[in-house]
């Protein structure tokens, strides 16, 4: 009876790592494939990626935002949340956003890297989370390739 309780249990951890490798392999093809294609993006492309990734990773961290919308409440809550972000980063990021996409404005390469460390912040790097915030935030883009 003891044998059949450990071979159960043997087959569970062997399914649950396969599950595991699977998950591994398919976010390092995922992030593989999208830094390929982002590098044949253009600005404005690069800038509306940017943005859906941005929300997605805001969403994640149980915060309501929107482009444009209520960006001081928004700005407030991400520097409560996350060490990393500065005070009024978000409403600086959310302006050039809003400078591409609705004013069809290409951004500075400057502009451009400020917009792509704001989303690394969001990350959540040196951030005391939960395991389960930990496995969203990296198999966010397995949830992104919904």
């Amino acid at each position: 009876m003891a044998a059949v309780g450990f071979g159960i249990v043997g087959i569970v951890i062997v399914l649950f790592t396969l599950l595991l490798c699977a998950m591994e392999l398919t976010r390092a093809f995922l992030l593989w494939h999208a830094e390929r294609r982002r590098r044949r993006m253009s600005i404005e492309e690069r800038v509306r990626q940017s943005q859906k990734l941005m929300f997605k990773l805001i969403s994640l961290w149980g915060i309501d935002a929107a482009l444009g919308w209520e960006t001081a409440a928004t700005d407030k809550a991400l520097a409560d949340t996350l060490p990393s972000v500065k005070p009024g980063e978000y409403e600086r990021v959310n302006g050039l956003l809003e400078k591409t996409i609705y004013g069809g404005i290409a951004l500075e390469p400057f502009e451009e890297r400020a917009l792509d460390l704001f989303v690394q912040r969001l990350w959540g790097r040196n951030v005391k989370k939960s395991w389960k915030m930990r496995l969203k935030l990296r198999y966010a883009c397995l949830l992104a390739a919904k």
